[in-house]
């Protein structure tokens, strides 16, 4: 990576301003293409791992139909837009725009010198080291065993991975009524693109459940960068 970010070399150069385009000879080039093509043309990185990296719900980690998620939307692995840089920047700084353009992704070098491009682990699916079957073995006995603290001593650490949210709103009033969430916020008096409001759902819905922010006409709710109408028990109060 020294020879990547400035460390021993890396600076582009040439024209004042470079680019990643979206489209290249009449085609539109995924996060993959475009990854190893600057990999090719500006670095002497020769062993690389590079994933097909796209949408949330094209990716097998994120979902069991992600085949026909790919199906349906062929666009979900593309560059979304021409990506500009400055004479100056780093060839790192070009392949973590690249990076940066979905959520839970990481470029490093493994111990095998290779390149690698891949979603960060979730870890979701890992088998539980001390589940309770094993606890019950080892422990002696409910009334054997007993431990005293002092709750002044304990302090709490949260670790958050992955991507965590800068929203506008946050809605503490929220009722459920025939599928639909009517969320009460104080000085909304229109929907706005782009605004991120969060809340916690006081039911479980039913497909094609509906949002209602205060007397706002009500909305349909879809999947995170998508166009498809949320499923049964999508949400979990």
């Amino acid at each position: 990576m020294a020879e990547l970010d400035g460390t021993r070399n890396g600076q582009i150069g040439g024209a004042p301003t470079i680019k990643i385009p979206k489209i290249v000879d009449g085609k539109k080039q995924t996060l993959r293409g475009s990854t190893i093509n600057l990999l090719k043309s500006s670095t002497n990185v020769d062993k690389y791992i590079v994933d097909d990296i796209g949408e949330f719900y094209g990716m097998p980690q994120n979902n069991a139909d992600y085949a026909e998620y790919r199906k349906l939307h062929d666009e979900w692995n593309v560059i979304p837009y021409d990506l500009e840089f400055s004479s100056g920047n780093y060839i790192s700084d070009m392949l973590f725009e690249i990076r940066d353009l979905y959520p839970n992704c990481q470029m490093y070098f493994d111990v095998y010198d290779n390149f690698c491009f891949d979603m960060i682990p979730s870890l979701d699916s890992d088998r539980a080291e001390l589940d309770n079957d094993y606890i019950q073995k080892i422990l002696v006995g409910a009334s054997a065993e007993s431990v005293s603290y002092d709750t002044k001593s304990i302090r709490n650490v949260t670790e958050v991975f992955g991507k965590d949210y800068d929203i506008d709103y946050f809605a503490e009033k929220v009722t459920y009524i025939s599928n639909m969430y009517t969320l009460t916020l104080d000085n909304v008096g229109a929907y706005s693109k782009y605004d991120m409001i969060a809340f916690k759902p006081t039911a479980n819905c039913s497909a094609g459940a509906k949002l209602k922010i205060n007397s706002l006409d009500a909305i349909p709710i879809y999947y995170e960068y998508t166009t498809m109408i949320t499923n049964h028990n999508r949400y979990i109060s």
